[in-house]
């Protein structure tokens, strides 16, 4: 159960701050609070000993425990449930451990509003999802001002699963720790490449096949291939207007960016990493010529006119009817969507293709999320009284069975064994409910989208995407180094106010300044003077901050 006055909240601080626990790294540590609470046995500092947790049994409560939850529900939950109190793994969760859920359900889009009030306030859930991406400074703060728990005298006893995975698993505990050896939250694991490749490149394939080419592996073959099929009149209306289409963010085009890694760097809103050197791509010299190219292209009709600001809606329009001849998309959201909408056309393809490659020759990544093994996780607030039995529940899910639940659902309803393998049963595949099978997914089986601490089995990522063209993507768009990709670093308030006050102003700039090269409405003469610009505006002081925090961690 979840506290309601800010007044305890600051007690609880307090009492984190001075807690037997001192030795924890001399930040906010905790207490041990819960039932079979006990001090005894704890590790000396915030490193975890080699000795075995204690074990899991189920139930976890006999007395009807009651957790609160801040989470965000997908869209895919909420348009065909209430929410996640209607997901079947969660119902037997709860069956299996005694303990409740009351879920408190925000914006899947934009929870930082209420998030950030809630922990203003006091008001804090028992257990919060993402607020180490949501909440204002982000886990290093919140550990400072005492909000959320650092987890590693209670993982150290009480979460055997988390304790064996971060054991196992090279680099798991620097994604859910800070520059100080905190530990913050309970991740969601992707262990396998592939359940991070939701994204990438795509072309029409029969365009592709009636041009006599193959999927571009080169900038200057992406150049050709459009070219090509705006000089072929590939939809036949003898207008030159096919061309690369791509979505409006921000007053930008994220799928442009994606292009940069073909000179050698990282482009967008994301600073990157390179030989150990942290880099953001608009100060870079590379990037006058990545956008001299996307200037080129869109001089020609290549680029879509209307990159940096049109909806899903009037790119998904214009990728099924014959404009669009290759885009920079999601797995389902795109690419499922657009082959079935064109599924009574036997010539309509889509094939994925690789990012194009370095300078180097080798092929890398631009997407944050394909470097992160932990994309999301679970934070315990300070003012649970239950700390102790909430660590079991999350520790849990990396169980097994859990494991099995979160992922299938439950045996002989949602999955089936055949032949030693497990495979989705028509509940899932065909739904006689017409679900689809996300959905359907959704509702009896978690699947890679029930915002729980769990392993995702990368079979389940490629059970729910049905069509071949899908799951060859995957396949594809894994394989990429994400080498560049830059590792989560914590600052202190202080440095954290600091880089996000100069990078608002950076990105709208940059933003701006993209769309004039690119259409022309600003001279290419100019662009050392924009650099310029980027130094006055502070890049350089942002650099330095991210660069001591990545040393302090990786170039020890």
């Amino acid at each position: 159960m979840k506290k309601k006055t800010r007044p305890l909240a600051l007690l609880m601080a307090a009492a984190i701050l001075g807690s037997t626990l001192t030795a924890c790294g001399g930040g906010s540590g905790t207490g041990i609070r819960g039932s079979d609470a006990s001090n005894e046995g704890l590790a000396e500092d915030m490193a975890l000993t080699d000795a075995p947790a204690e074990e899991i049994t189920l139930p976890i409560s006999t007395d009807g425990l009651e957790l609160s939850f801040f989470a965000m529900p997908e869209p895919v939950i909420t348009s065909k449930m209430k929410g996640y109190s209607e997901m079947t793994v969660h119902q037997k969760a709860e069956e299996l451990t005694g303990v409740h859920i009351e879920w408190r359900e925000e914006s899947y889009t934009d929870p930082k509003q209420k998030m950030n009030l809630m922990f203003s306030t006091g008001d804090t859930e028992d257990i919060v999802w993402d607020a180490h991406i949501h909440a204002s400074g982000g886990a290093k703060k919140l550990l400072d001002d005492g909000l959320i728990v650092s987890l590693n005298p209670y993982i150290e006893k009480y979460a055997p699963n988390l304790k064996k995975l971060i054991q196992e698993t090279p680099g798991l505990l620097e994604q859910i720790s800070t520059d100080d050896g905190r530990i913050f939250m309970f991740p969601t694991i992707r262990m396998d490449p592939i359940t991070r490749a939701n994204s990438g490149f795509a072309i029409r394939k029969d365009w592709l096949d009636r041009a006599g080419l193959s999927v571009p592996e080169t900038i200057d073959e992406w150049y050709t291939m459009l070219k090509t099929f705006q000089d072929m009149d590939m939809n036949g209306n003898g207008l030159k207007d096919e061309c690369f289409v791509s979505m409006g963010f921000e007053k930008t085009s994220q799928c442009l960016d994606n292009f940069a890694v073909a000179y050698g760097l990282i482009a967008g809103t994301d600073l990157y990493v390179k030989d150990g050197q942290v880099k953001y791509g608009a100060y870079d010299p590379e990037f006058k010529d990545f956008v001299a190219e996307m200037a080129k292209w869109y001089s020609e009709g290549l680029l879509d006119p209307e990159f940096s600001t049109q909806d899903s809606k009037q790119f998904s329009s214009k990728m099924v009817n014959d404009v669009g001849g290759a885009y920079y998309g999601s797995l389902s959201g795109n690419m499922g969507t657009f082959l079935a909408a064109r599924s009574g056309d036997p010539e309509y393809d889509l094939v994925a293709a690789p990012m194009p490659k370095a300078p180097d020759g080798n092929v890398y990544v631009a997407v944050n999320a394909y470097g992160k093994m932990v994309p999301h996780g679970a934070s315990i607030c300070s003012t649970n009284e239950n700390i102790v039995e909430t660590v079991k529940w999350l520790d849990w899910h990396y169980s097994e069975e859990a494991t099995t639940l979160y992922n299938w659902g439950i045996e002989g309803q949602s999955y089936e064994v055949v032949d030693g393998k497990k495979q989705f049963t028509d509940l899932i595949l065909n739904n006689p409910d017409g679900l689809s099978k996300d959905e359907a997914a959704a509702r009896y089986a978690g699947g890679v989208i029930s915002q729980m601490p769990i392993v995702e089995d990368p079979e389940v990522f490629l059970a729910l995407k049905s069509l071949p063209q899908q799951r060859a993507a995957s396949q594809l768009w894994c394989q990429a180094d994400t080498s560049w990709i830059l590792p989560p670093l914590y600052f202190d308030s202080e440095t954290t106010t600091e880089n996000a006050n100069i990078m608002s102003e950076i990105k709208t700039y940059v933003a701006e300044q993209f769309n004039k090269y690119v259409m022309g409405i600003e001279s290419m003469d100019t662009f050392d003077q924009f650099q310029q610009q980027l130094k006055d505006m502070g890049i350089e002081t942002v650099l330095a901050n991210y660069q001591a925090s990545y040393d302090a961690v990786y170039n020890k």
